[in-house]
């Protein structure tokens, strides 16, 4: 791994600290809230449902099976297929957006961060972000988890490195 993409790594990890707003927080006798947990939001998340509790959410970190069906390659296809390219923005770095997926393989509560290439958090034109939401919103491949003889509710992200309004690369 290159030292910037080891550093890139080090400022997700560091952001998602930072990512929730604690929000409908639950304490527990035996769990407490673990960082980058993504709490629901009345207003932003809808109806999304997960299928267990929020303190069982497995982090994507914590296991290696494939989440995409048709590996990620087919993801990679379904977003330069549909990803238009925005010129005028002009605009380049990194956009992460995080996201829990239900034992149905239905995805939800997705928050964004955005960065320029110097790693400082930008606000990029709508035109991109809203994009990119609206595309992972509408994929219909994510796999659902099975943890042992459970179905399980999973947290996952995407990074997407934009250059100029181009999507270039699809992290991880």
């Amino acid at each position: 791994m290159t030292i910037k993409v080891t550093c890139l790594l080090m400022v997700i990890l560091l952001t998602s600290l930072f990512s929730c707003k604690g929000k409908e927080r639950v304490e527990s006798d035996t769990i407490k809230n673990v960082v980058g947990e993504i709490f629901h939001d009345k207003e932003t998340d809808g109806d999304f449902e997960i299928c267990g509790i929020q303190e069982h959410i497995i982090q994507y970190y914590a296991f290696n099976e494939k989440v995409f069906k048709g590996e990620k390659s087919a993801l990679i296809r379904y977003f330069k297929k549909r990803y238009r390219i925005i010129p005028e923005a002009n605009q380049s770095g990194l956009i992460r957006i995080r996201f829990i997926v239900n034992c149905r393989g239905e995805a939800g509560r997705f928050r964004l961060l955005a960065m320029n290439s110097d790693y400082q958090k930008v606000a990029y034109a709508d035109d991109i972000t809203d994009q990119l939401l609206s595309l992972i919103k509408n994929f219909k491949g994510w796999k659902p988890m099975q943890a042992g003889a459970k179905m399980r509710d999973y947290y996952q992200y995407l990074i997407f490195k934009i250059a100029n309004g181009e999507l270039i690369e699809i992290m991880p």
